[in-house]
């Protein structure tokens, strides 16, 4: 369950990161 949070948290930091480099 701790697993399947932290991979939602990455992927959301992921995103969040893909954004700030297109900007």
């Amino acid at each position: 369950m701790s697993v399947n949070c932290q991979l939602m948290i990455n992927a959301t930091i992921t995103q969040q990161t893909a954004e700030s480099n297109a900007v």
